[in-house]
């Protein structure tokens, strides 16, 4: 597993890693409790405690049905809490949004059933009324846009229906679908409510709530009594993307007329519509996106002067996100950012003429009064021609005013008349320009 790094989005700090936040769902199945992920279909136990039912509270405990009591279970000491007695045997529970319980019960006379409440708070249970005469909870309950709905039946038609709080009598199929398990949990992913049913051998799938198709989101896991998630929880959806690794992040150096390009060793993992881009930052630490000096579809980078100042050192990231290459959205949950390498562009070495004799004896030498910028030592080279001879030479400068003499060959003088100099290029121990 990847260490740890955190991106900064619009001043929202995530913790991005090869893990990502993963939506879960509690399970009543055989040996108790367990906990499933639905982004990668494995399922963990939690506690081997038998139940009659399971849901979910707002911390993420389970709570459970045991007889005609309801429990939370905690799952970090292990110990479970009694909360009411309910009135009358019940096989479903659900958690809304406000932390009421609600499940569907047996009438004393045990020919029909009724919705009933607990206070998790005060401990008190309310039968709320009967159900429609024949309508059995086969299933579980889960909650809708504020509404409750049952998997259940009436040993005619069996389905998903709609049971009103107030008038639990006007409940109203609303999917009829065989193939519906007694498991069903909903919560909220990515921000969109979604409902989750078991199959009858297991399988999971999502329930489209306007068409009440079945997609399948994890395959034959096992034995699925019930299921439960809190009514109001908020996951991300589920996350792949890995930005991958750079083969260096040690400082990389380039002069400033010159791309750098980072080498990425293609081991990113991209979620469908997801796109690798890269990011040229000042510091480490920015907000992103409004920290980004520059964004490329590849790890290639050039020198902006208008933006950026040589000598400096830049941070470059890749950007594992849903959209294009280079266009990232970054509104996205999904979003990896790997570890930054380090690069610098190195200012090119200059020179300046300041002072040129105007006159010089031909037997004597011209100095020429110049002006260095870059990394000292500095190598100038030069070309003069005197008659019928080419004279050449490369001065190294060591601080930032020097004087170059330019001397005739021994023996001889500069000819009557200018003197034609030229320089042919300049380096220092960074960059070189001819």
């Amino acid at each position: 597993m990847k260490k740890a790094r955190s991106l900064i989005l619009f001043g929202v700090i995530l913790f991005s890693c090869f893990s990502k936040i993963q939506a879960q769902i509690y399970l009543e199945a055989v040996g108790g409790i367990k906990e499933l992920n639905l982004c990668t279909c494995d399922v963990t136990d939690v506690a081997p405690i038998g139940s009659a039912g399971i849901a979910a509270s707002q911390n993420q405990n389970p709570v459970y049905l045991d007889g005609d009591q309801v429990f939370s279970y905690n799952i970090i000491t292990g110990n479970s809490t009694l909360l009411g007695n309910v009135i009358g045997g019940s096989n479903n529970l659900v958690v809304a949004e406000n932390g009421l319980i609600y499940m569907v019960g047996i009438t004393a006379s045990g020919t029909g059933s009724f919705l009933g409440v607990l206070n998790p708070i005060t401990g008190v249970f309310t039968n709320l009324g009967d159900l429609p005469i024949g309508l059995f909870p086969s299933g579980d309950l889960f909650f809708y846009n504020g509404l409750l709905y049952l998997l259940g039946g009436d040993n005619i038609v069996n389905g998903a229906y709609e049971i009103p709080i107030a008038n639990p009598a006007a409940a109203l199929l609303v999917f009829d679908n065989p193939n519906f398990g007694i498991g069903a949990a909903s919560f909220y992913v990515g921000g969109i409510q979604k409902v989750f049913v078991s199959g009858i051998i297991g399988d999971v799938f999502e329930l489209d709530m306007t068409t009440g198709a079945l997609t399948l989101v994890c395959p034959t896991i096992q034995s699925i009594f019930d299921m439960g998630a809190w009514s109001g929880l908020q996951f991300n959806a589920c996350c792949a993307n890995d930005a991958g690794n750079f083969q260096t992040l040690s400082l990389i150096q380039a002069c400033a007329d010159e791309s750098i390009t980072l080498d990425h060793l293609g081991d990113e993992v991209l979620n469908p519509n997801a796109a690798l881009s890269f990011v040229l930052v000042s510091d480490s630490t920015a907000t992103l996106p409004a920290g980004i000096l520059q964004i490329s579809a590849t790890p290639t980078f050039n020198f902006n002067a208008s933006t950026m100042t040589v000598n400096t050192v830049y941070f470059v990231a890749a950007v594992a996100a849903p959209g294009t290459a280079g266009s990232p959205d970054w509104s996205s949950n999904c979003i990896d950012l790997s570890y930054f390498a380090k690069i610098k562009w190195n200012a090119l070495p200059t020179f300046e003429v300041t002072s040129f004799p105007s006159a010089v004896c031909s037997n004597g030498c011209a100095e020429v009064s110049l002006v260095f910028s870059g990394n000292f030592p500095i190598n100038l080279s030069w070309s003069m021609n005197v008659g019928t001879q080419n004279l050449t030479g490369v001065f190294s400068a060591d601080m930032p005013n020097e004087v170059l003499p330019i001397c005739p060959p021994a023996g001889q003088n500069f000819p009557i008349g200018s003197l034609d100099l030229q320089f042919l290029s300049i380096s220092d121990g960074n960059c070189a320009c001819p």
